[in-house]
C-alpha cells in the first residue's frame, strides 16, 4: 500500500489485492482517494524532528 496526498485535504492510497490462495496468484490494482484531516504538532528536541498527533 502506498499513500499520497494528492490536495490540501485529499489522500489516495494504492494497492493491490488477491483472492487466489494458491500461487500463482493473480493480483488487481486498485485506488482510492479520501478526505483526510491532519492534526498535531512538530518540534525539534535536541535536533531531533518529533510529532505530537
Amino acid at each position: 500500500m502506498t499513500v499520497h496526498t494528492i490536495a490540501p485535504g485529499q489522500a489516495r492510497a494504492d494497492y493491490s489485492y488477491t483472492l487466489d490462495v494458491v500461487e500463482p496468484r493473480s493480483w488487481t490494482a486498485t485506488a482510492t482517494t479520501m478526505d483526510i484531516s491532519v492534526g498535531g504538532t512538530v518540534s525539534v528536541d535536541g535536533g531531533r524532528i518529533t510529532w505530537d498527533g
